[in-house]
């Protein structure tokens, strides 16, 4: 049997097997977290398991982030954003009324700014923005592969992850998916969208979910390659 827990911060995929102890291990390329655990030990118990070695789990994950030194953006005119693979410049122009902080329009993505307006703000407005673009962009990609698949998610939910482009919870049919994917060109979030609700089929990814993956988009490795190859967008 395979499912998921959530320990703090860290979604840990959990396999239990005919096995005698534990096992943990963090995985490239983006240090997902999967345990292997004897058929007979609690849920709680691998929870209590994950919790006594977070400290290691952050460690190992660090192995896999972006370069180091790689400037973060500070919201400047003339800096470069992404949005589906694609490079556009910044622009900063005053905010007036309650319109949009963040609009694309002539070749450029434009931020309306306040007076003293930060940087954690505007990254903040622009962050906001991503998860808007991305969830526009996934819904109907989720219509549109669900028949396909047979099942049906139960909630979508956008946001910053550090070591997964999405995932699947398989007790509840809930997807997650990385803000990060609306600066990847659209297929890789088609992908990504459909290798999620694949998992609602089979949870691990033994060859049963490989033949799912290869029927419903035969390409589908070369797009996970694709997607494992590119580097962090700065944000």
């Amino acid at each position: 049997m395979t499912t998921q827990i959530q320990v703090e911060d860290i979604l840990v995929d959990v396999q239990f097997k005919r096995i005698k102890r534990m096992n943990l291990r963090v995985q490239a390329p983006h240090g997902a977290v999967r345990v292997s655990a004897p058929a007979w030990v609690s849920l709680g118990a691998v929870q209590r398991f994950v919790a006594a070695n977070l400290a290691w789990i952050r460690k190992q994950q660090k192995r896999f982030e972006g370069p180091a030194g790689e400037a973060p953006l500070r919201y400047l005119d003339g800096e470069t954003l992404y949005l589906w693979g694609r490079p556009y410049p910044l622009r900063l122009a005053p905010r007036r009324g309650r319109g949009p902080a963040v609009q694309l329009g002539g070749g450029e993505i434009v931020l309306g700014v306040g007076t003293g307006s930060s940087r954690q703000k505007r990254a903040a407005q622009v962050a906001a923005w991503y998860r808007e673009q991305l969830r526009g962009a996934a819904l109907p990609l989720i219509a549109k592969w669900e028949p396909a698949i047979g099942r049906r998610m139960s909630r979508l939910a956008i946001q910053q992850m550090k070591t997964r482009w999405g995932s699947c919870n398989t007790a509840n049919g809930a997807i997650r998916l990385n803000t990060e994917l609306a600066k990847r060109p659209p297929h890789l979030l088609e992908y990504v969208v459909v290798h999620e609700l694949v998992h609602l089929i089979e949870p691990s990814h033994n060859q049963v979910f490989k033949d799912h993956m290869t029927r419903l988009m035969p390409q589908w490795r070369e797009y996970r390659r694709e997607l494992n190859r590119a580097g962090p967008v700065n944000s």
